[in-house]
């Protein structure tokens, strides 16, 4: 091999380390910043993450800085010693939409913060 096609392998080469590591320094920096934005967010309005069908109730009560047994209160749901259960399991169980139980649930945070529930046509707490 000559020593010209050497070093335009040579550069090649460095080429694409330099763009592959230009992509992950990209995608960090902004992960990082999306992650800082939603902390700060949380922090400075003290809201949580916005409630999802995954999330047991002691995570959203660790989120929205609220006891546990609030929320179990507000859904009628007891508190069972076992595994805690993703509120889409808690919603089928009782029967419910799982919008009526965010709602309910969304409702009883902002009681339990002293503002005025977000959806004033589901049942309060």
């Amino acid at each position: 091999m000559s020593i010209k096609r050497q070093r335009i392998l040579l550069l090649a080469a460095l080429g694409a380390a330099l763009t592959t590591a230009g992509v992950l320094v990209f995608h960090t920096v902004r992960h990082a910043s999306q992650v800082i934005h939603t902390v700060r967010r949380t922090r400075h309005t003290g809201e949580g993450e916005e409630i999802r069908p995954w999330m047991t109730i002691p995570y959203i009560a660790k989120s929205h800085q609220v006891a546990p047994q609030s929320l179990y209160d507000a859904i009628k749901f007891p508190v069972d010693r076992h595994r805690p259960w993703p509120i889409s399991r808690i919603a089928r169980q009782q029967g419910k939409t799982m919008d009526l139980l965010i709602a309910q649930l969304e409702n009883a945070i902002a009681h339990d913060h002293g503002h005025a529930p977000p959806h004033p046509e589901v049942s309060p707490p």
